[in-house]
């Protein structure tokens, strides 16, 4: 049987070029392709560093997935010092002069006070930048991940409030801070599917030992891809245990302090976004948070809550919060068009038109793998 492939049309080159979410993985003059949509040098069809049948298509593509990921993520990663004082002084939810110059790039109105737009589109970004990585052909996602490690290479500083010995200074593009990015991301997104994404007909469930591992060894090559020596990145579920603990001290002294001051500068983050103009948008954010914030509770490793001072009492209460979000969240992964809806209803066309193209690709490639014949000895 020969294998049917899936090209991209002259028509969703330009829906995928201006769709502001898959911009960063526009390489100018070079069409953007998803996997199975182009061919290697060698004539087998190119799906990407991962492909249908991977954990990480599994993982990582749902829209639940992309919709919730920043809050877990961030759990993991603010309580680091280097990641945080990245956020701190860089990010442009925090930082006044990287928020304006997202806002030119993007081509919007750059306000004096930040609205419930940026907050939103802050937190989907987390979730569908890096997605063509996952899901583009070879070319694409090396090119995504190049210019996401460019993006990155200014962000490097002195941790605030900090003496500024050796040991205070990060750099967000280094191979040490783009692996500790790459292993929390992936872990988020893990604990995410594992806790609250049905699957199968069933309720949310752990994988087996198996299949973690897989997924880890799996994702080593998308930390490759943003830069780190395959040689220190971690390629099983022992290993990233293993990595936690060798990196235990930097959780100490996370400046928590200069975070909430910095924030202070900047006129409150969120009590800046709560005026009348803005009300949709802000009924939009505070529907947000209020899933984001227990999904990321329930799903987050014990350990985390415990750096996060929560008490241990409550460990209980936090993973019961698992069945009824799972529940909640059905409907989203059994219907995935429902899913691109709802993302775009809380975040805009932009962000659903972005997750029904990776979908709508995700399932060409799946349908050429298929088509394919089975290789015979």
């Amino acid at each position: 049987m020969a294998v049917t492939q899936t090209a991209s049309t002259d028509e969703q080159q330009r829906e995928r070029s201006g769709n502001y979410y898959l911009k960063p993985s526009v390489q100018k003059g070079v069409p953007f392709h998803f996997a199975g949509e182009t061919r290697t040098p060698d004539g087998a069809v190119d799906y990407g560093y991962f492909g249908p049948g991977s954990l990480a298509w599994q993982v990582l593509s749902p829209a639940t997935v992309a919709m919730l990921i920043d809050g877990p993520a961030a759990a993991l990663e603010l309580i680091h010092r280097g990641l945080l004082s990245v956020v701190l002084e860089h990010d442009p939810i925090n930082d006044e002069d990287a928020r304006r110059k997202r806002r030119r790039l993007a081509g919007t109105p750059v306000e004096a006070r930040r609205s419930p737009r940026e907050v939103l589109d802050r937190h989907i970004r987390t979730g569908l930048v890096p997605t063509p990585i996952i899901v583009g052909d070879t070319p694409t996602a090396a090119f995504t991940a190049k210019r996401l490690h460019a993006y990155h290479k200014p962000m490097k500083s002195v941790v605030p409030g900090s003496p500024g010995g050796p040991e205070d200074h990060y750099d967000a593009a280094s191979a040490k801070m783009m692996l500790f990015a790459h292993v929390t991301i992936c872990h988020a997104g893990l604990r995410l599917y594992e806790g609250v994404v049905a699957r199968d007909g069933r309720l949310p469930r752990r994988f087996s030992p198996g299949q973690r591992d897989q997924y880890w060894r799996e994702m080593v090559a998308f930390a490759e891809l943003m830069g780190v020596p395959r040689e220190i990145v971690p390629d099983s579920a022992q290993a990233v245990a293993d990595y936690y603990a060798g990196i235990a001290h930097e959780y100490r002294d996370v400046p928590l302090r200069a975070f909430l001051s910095r924030t202070a500068q900047n006129r409150g983050l969120y009590l800046s976004t709560f005026r009348l103009a803005n009300l949709p948008d802000t009924l939009r954010m505070l529907a947000l948070v209020g899933v984001v914030m227990p999904v990321t509770l329930a799903v987050i490793p014990r350990p985390v809550r415990r750096i996060l001072n929560i008490p241990r009492f409550l460990d209980p209460a936090f993973n019961a919060l698992k069945v009824p979000f799972g529940l909640l969240l059905w409907p989203l992964q059994k219907n995935p068009a429902l899913g691109e809806r709802t993302a775009q209803l809380i975040f805009g066309s932009e962000a659903g038109g972005a997750l029904r193209m990776l979908r709508e690709a995700r399932e060409a490639a799946a349908r050429t793998k298929a088509a394919a014949p089975v290789a015979t000895v």
